[in-house]
């Protein structure tokens, strides 16, 4: 390695380990950091002419995709606007694979970053815990909310979504290079999921419980894995029966709307649907189906990239003025490419997940058949299907915090690839 090559490589290094670091204070410093990398890795790449990463069918695939988004924003309402979505979406894309060259080329990388990420979020989860127990974090910040803690992320609800994202990658590091997985099991069960759970995030709450049977199933677990899930469950037995506020958000307040809810019909023009069904919430449900509705009116591209909302009251037609919602976004990733992307962008969001789903499928497939398997990539595959996961209420997925933190996992996908391609250990 040049000395050029190994300045570069430890700087970017370095700056990588900053991300999860910056993602507690806001969006802007990490789409600060992830476009000053981008760009860097593009001139620099191109200076040495290091392109075999851009060579390979995955970040063919993000362009495709990437193509759609802007073809879409140019034929949308609101050209200017959705295209700032779109064109600058290729800062994400460019940082994957980033990454991935900063994996194979610094050895020392996954070492470090194992060690950095076990200590950030222990640092993050006392901050947590003192918070839930006194009411404000170290820094003085209290939640907004009674029922959820933020800890350094001040008025941002979203403590339950970085934990479980960035304790993800913990986990994906550890299994590549074979080290601490069962305590970080533990850790997840006793420390993580109830951190999560006292966020107040009930989707992400739902979601993390979806590792406890993949560990199960995949993981031989020892008798501290064992022990940590039964405490596990009497936290959360004791949580469901006896404290009634957190019984009453994370449970009654999602089951109850399936007993309130009024069926709609059709609008008087015959064009725009109600809903007929509820799906998580009447909210949620009217958002739903406004973005089915600005679909069928725009099904080759949709209304362009993070154009939802200019577009929202012209669609959702609901005749109960207690359902008359309108937001920024759907508040999920499939209405969402289907109502600003159309089938086209849709279709490359549905290929992403069979393609992981069915990955995943074969994996198990042999685990139940004894043979062996590549754990590592098995839990990235699970990771990613938990990160774009369907049928729950999502963010934007064009919010640049969102993007970054829901895309870390590819390139340790991209890298295990390449290692079973070349069988590099």
């Amino acid at each position: 390695m040049t000395f050029e090559k190994f300045s570069y490589v430890n700087v970017v290094s370095f700056v990588i380990f900053l991300i999860p670091v910056v993602l507690l204070t806001g969006p802007f410093l990490p789409d600060l950091f992830v476009t000053i990398l981008s760009i860097s890795f593009l001139f620099y790449s191109f200076k040495l002419g290091i392109n075999n990463y851009f060579k390979n069918y995955i970040f063919y695939f993000f362009i495709c995709v990437w193509f759609i988004l802007i073809i879409s924003s140019l034929i949308s309402d609101y050209q200017l606007t959705s295209l700032k979505s779109s064109i600058g979406y290729i800062r994400h894309i460019i940082f994957i694979f980033l990454v991935s060259f900063i994996i194979d080329e610094n050895k020392n990388f996954l070492k470090n970053l194992n060690i950095w990420l076990i200590f950030l979020l222990s640092i993050v989860a006392i901050d947590a815990v003192f918070q839930k127990f006194f009411g404000f974090n170290s820094l003085g910040f209290k939640s907004p909310e009674e029922l959820k803690i933020t800890g350094f992320l001040g008025d941002e609800p979203i403590l339950g979504t970085y934990f479980l994202r960035i304790f993800s990658i913990l986990l994906i590091v550890s299994l590549i290079l074979k080290k601490n997985v069962n305590l970080y099991i533990g850790l997840f069960y006793i420390i993580v999921i109830p951190i999560i759970f006292y966020s107040g995030q009930r989707s992400i709450f739902y979601l993390s419980l979806l590792f406890i049977p993949f560990f199960l199933i995949f993981i031989p677990h020892n008798k501290f894995n064992y022990l940590s899930l039964f405490l596990l469950i009497i936290f959360l037995l004791y949580n469901f029966n006896f404290n009634l506020n957190y019984k009453q958000r994370m449970v009654t307040d999602i089951t109850s709307n399936y007993t309130k809810f009024k069926p709609q019909e059709y609008s008087e023009d015959q064009r725009h649907k109600y809903f007929k069904f509820l799906f998580y919430s009447p909210h949620q449900t009217v958002l739903w189906i406004t973005s089915l509705n600005m679909f069928f009116e725009n099904k080759i591209l949709g209304i362009g990239p993070n154009n939802f909302r200019y577009e929202c009251e012209n669609f959702k037609k609901v005749k109960d003025k207690e359902f008359d919602y309108c937001s920024s976004h759907p508040h999920n990733f499939l209405f969402q490419f289907l109502a600003e992307t159309g089938f086209l962008g849709f279709i490359f969001y549905l290929i992403a997940l069979i393609f992981l789903i069915k990955e995943l499928c074969l994996l198990l497939i042999r685990k139940l058949l004894r043979k062996q398997i590549d754990i590592p990539y098995c839990f990235v595959l699970f990771v990613l299907i938990i990160n774009f996961f369907p049928f729950i209420p999502t963010g934007n997925f064009f919010n640049n915090y969102l993007s970054i933190i829901n895309l870390l996992p590819v390139p340790f996908l991209i890298y295990l690839i390449r290692k079973k391609k070349y069988n590099v250990e």
